[in-house]
Order: structure tokens, then sequence, then C-alpha cells
């Protein structure tokens, strides 16, 4: 994961295209609300990779909620090689997804209401993580 995984999934979050319904959690950065009225583009969004591992954010006003805010999903990276790779179907399958947590994805079909993840051998504090596996099912 780079800085530049942030900046990828931030401007695709803020764009008036995303389909998350969450483009409104990016307000108060640089540009924002000026990408979701399509008045300028994703790429002026006020964030920026510096290196490999810094992020640099500028926002238009003091947020006093705005480290808060960073823990909702809609602020997590995408892996930029892989967003490139598959664009519109990034996410959308288990070839075309990617994570980098305690745990990695094993079973997951689009439109699927049950998937089930694994503990991830690569994740760093791996000798930390109890569970060995996490099975989903959606109740309607």
């Amino acid at each position: 994961m780079t800085a530049e995984d942030f900046v990828t999934a931030w401007r695709k979050g803020v764009a008036p295209t995303a389909l998350s319904g969450y483009i409104y959690i990016y307000q108060g950065i640089k540009n924002a609300t000026a990408i979701q009225n399509g008045k300028k583009k994703p790429e002026t969004l006020g964030v920026k990779a510096v290196g490999k591992h810094k992020l640099v954010v500028d926002l238009e006003y003091p947020i006093s909620t705005f480290t808060k805010k960073l823990t909702m999903t809609s602020f997590l990276p995408q892996n930029t090689k892989l967003v490139k790779k598959y664009d519109k179907k990034y996410g959308t399958s288990m070839k075309t997804f990617s994570s980098n947590g305690a745990f990695k994805l094993s079973s997951w079909k689009a439109g699927s209401n049950t998937w089930t993840l694994v503990k991830n051998p690569n994740y760093y504090a791996k000798s930390e993580v109890k569970l060995s596996k996490i099975k989903y099912q959606v109740v309607k």
C-alpha cells in the first residue's frame, strides 16, 4: 500500500459518478465541492502523494472532525495498479479485488449474500489475530 493508493481512492470517491452515496464526506477538502458539482476534475482534489508513504491533504477550512472522518471506508486506499488495470470492473470479483488487512477474501461472488474471509498470512501483526476465518451472511 502506498500514499498513491489513497489518492486513487479519494479521487474516485469524490467524483460525481461515484455510486457510494458518500461523496459529501469529502467536503472541506480543497476542490471537493466543485468536483462533486462537475465544475472541476477529480485530479484537482486537494490530496497528493509525496513519495511512497506520505499523503498531503489540503483543506479549504479547518475541520475539527477530519481525523475521525478518515476512519470511514470511503477514505480507505484502493490498489492503484488494479484500478488502472480493471477500471470500472475493479472490485467486482475476487480477481479484480485486493486487500491488505488482517483477513483476505477467500470466497465471494458479486451479488452474493455470503462471503468468507481467512486470516492473511502476510499481515504484519498476524500473530495478534486470533480468528482463522470469518463467514458473512446477509439476512434481508
